[in-house]
Formats: structure tokens, C-alpha cells, sequence
């Protein structure tokens, strides 16, 4: 189904939420299943040809075979950024996270 903020609204355009909308208008999507070899070769695939990786899979990267050091091997100049909803250390490190749910949390939303 990919993002799940698709769903997010009201309000909606076109039955998709318009947070959703307006975050990543102009840009391409695709869902793959890591667990599934097929989908991580296409995700190591693309970061062949990629700048930067951008990550926040709360540990579960590396546990794939995803981590820097795999997807540098494909691509030396691969800037790979690690990002969490928690911090590196601490209780909730391993939780997952996004950036409604941290806004929330913070007091900046409600």
C-alpha cells in the first residue's frame, strides 16, 4: 500500500490525503519488500546510481542487509544517513517514528 499518509486526512483530494500530497508532490514512489530478496536487490539496484540513502528503519536496516557498509560496497560515494525517531541511545532507540508522531510529542501539534 506504500505510505501510510496517504490515508491521513481530512481533508483529501482525489482520495488521497492532502498532507501526503503536498510533501511529496513531484516526486516518484515505489514500494518493495524488503524481506523478499527480489525487493532488496532492486533497493541495492538503485543505490547504485544514488547520491544519498536516507534511512529509518530503527536497527532493521542492517538486519537486512542494508547497512553502510553493504550499500557502500555497491557505491563508494554513497552518503548514507541513519535517522530515528528517538535518538541512537536511550529507551526508546529501537522504536520506530515519523515526523507527525515526533511534532506530537514535542507539544508542536496536537
Amino acid at each position: 500500500t506504500g505510505d501510510d499518509g496517504r490515508a491521513w486526512g481530512p481533508p483529501f483530494w482525489d482520495g488521497e490525503g492532502t498532507m501526503f500530497l503536498s510533501a511529496n508532490a513531484g516526486k516518484r514512489s515505489l514500494a518493495l519488500s524488503l524481506r523478499d530478496p527480489r525487493g532488496r536487490e532492486a533497493l541495492l539496484r538503485l543505490a547504485e546510481r544514488a547520491d544519498v540513502f536516507v534511512q529509518s528503519l530503527a536497527g532493521l536496516a542492517a538486519e537486512l542487509g542494508l547497512g553502510p557498509e553493504a550499500l557502500r560496497a555497491r557505491n563508494q560515494r554513497l552518503v548514507y544517513c541513519s535517522v530515528g525517531a528517538y535518538g541512537r541511545v536511550g529507551p526508546l532507540a529501537g522504536e520506530p517514528g515519523y515526523d507527525a508522531l515526533m511534532q506530537a510529542a514535542g507539544g508542536l501539534i496536537r
